[in-house]
């Protein structure tokens, strides 16, 4: 079967005013995927260095840390634990082997941070237009988004 020239593509739509862009993906162990596989919600934030999760997360999948590293938040730094996780995007665009930082707390009832080392894989779009937001994700990338370019 040819692969598909557009990529992966998904879109999520909200209403104005939306304050986060979120929706599911599917988590699990890198060491032990087939077992324990998972569906939980994730924030997409280009703020963000790495991809984390929350205590929720490693306890719901049995994660055990495979390493340590320290976390720059806005007002402090910390060293946390870090795991091996899988994670299928909604583009059904796997990740494997991902090494993620575990963090306390997650805003808005988040149980995943998608951060810039997964977003910098494909084109990342966030749009509003008549009342709707929407933010859409292609992996791979198979062009440049320049609004200023016309389209062709």
């Amino acid at each position: 079967m040819p692969a598909n020239p557009m990529g992966h593509i998904f879109t999520t739509y909200s209403h104005v005013g939306v304050r986060d862009l979120r929706n599911k993906v599917r988590v699990s162990s890198a060491i032990d995927p087939e077992d324990n596989e998972r569906v939980f919600t994730a924030i997409w934030d280009t703020g963000a260095t790495h991809t984390s999760i929350s205590c929720r997360v490693s306890e719901e999948l049995g994660l055990r840390p495979t390493g340590r590293m320290e976390m720059r938040g806005v007002n402090r730094t910390k060293e946390v634990n870090t795991y091996k996780v899988n994670l299928v995007l909604p583009n059904n665009v796997r990740i494997e082997d991902l090494t993620v930082p575990e963090v306390s707390k997650l805003g808005s009832a988040a149980d995943l941070l998608i951060g810039m080392n997964v977003i910098s894989l494909g084109n990342f779009v966030v749009s509003t237009h008549q009342g709707i937001t929407s933010f859409s994700f292609q992996c791979p990338s198979n062009r440049r988004i320049d609004l200023l370019l016309p389209v062709s």
